[in-house]
């Protein structure tokens, strides 16, 4: 029976890969960078944001590129996905452990979750700089488990990307997909993921969990 309920952040929890594309795309040329097609952006779309510049344009100088995207955007406020809160307050009365495991820094992160006024709803706040792994490697949710004692048979991550299902499914945690961000239905039927843990989105969460948490 799930206990643990564990959530990605972005595209999952909010709207955030809408708009990236172009925020990107004109920081680059700020900076002399090569121009790439919104595919390309997408599909390098997932990991730590350092990370994700550094594998977009290999030379570029990572910081000057944060610091010069955040000069220009500032936080980006991500809305939340139709139906989050009331999600994330079934839950919380329902007496599931809710908690935050994201690939996003902790000062962007946090700051999406308190000006969307959802932060008190979590057990634990986990972000990449509390992280040696990263998705899709599976060290990520055993270390997490570890690190706040929880049962991994009990627990269920719920995300957008197949790194999301990839690491969690290789870690033994079930996981739920969310259609809200970059990847359809066909995508995680392909890797293996059963259809019937497949959801348009987390306001569908809740059903999912009296369906199928008996």
């Amino acid at each position: 029976m799930i206990k643990n309920v564990i959530f990605d952040f972005d595209d999952t929890l909010t709207h955030t890969h809408r708009g990236e594309y172009t925020r990107h795309m004109k920081v680059a040329k700020k900076m002399g960078l090569p121009k790439l097609t919104k595919n390309q952006f997408l599909t390098m779309w997932g990991p730590p944001w350092s990370v994700l510049i550094s594998q977009l344009w290999p030379a570029c100088n990572v910081k000057k590129f944060q610091l010069a995207y955040k000069s220009m955007f500032g936080f980006k406020r991500h809305k939340l996905v139709g139906g989050a809160k009331k999600t994330l307050d079934y839950l919380k009365k329902k007496g599931y452990q809710i908690y935050v495991l994201s690939s996003r820094d902790d000062k962007s992160l946090m700051h999406n979750l308190q000006t969307n006024g959802i932060h008190d709803h979590f057990k634990q706040i986990h972000s990449a700089d509390h992280a040696q792994f990263h998705k899709p490697d599976p060290r990520v949710f055993t270390d997490f488990a570890e690190q706040h004692g929880l049962n991994i048979k009990e627990s269920a991550y719920i995300g957008d990307l197949l790194i999301d299902y990839e690491g969690a499914s290789k870690a033994g945690m079930e996981f739920i997909a969310v259609l809200t961000g970059i990847h359809d239905k066909e995508k995680f039927v392909r890797a293996g993921l059963n259809p019937k843990n497949i959801i348009p989105s987390i306001k569908e969460l809740p059903e999912w969990l009296m369906r199928n948490n008996k």
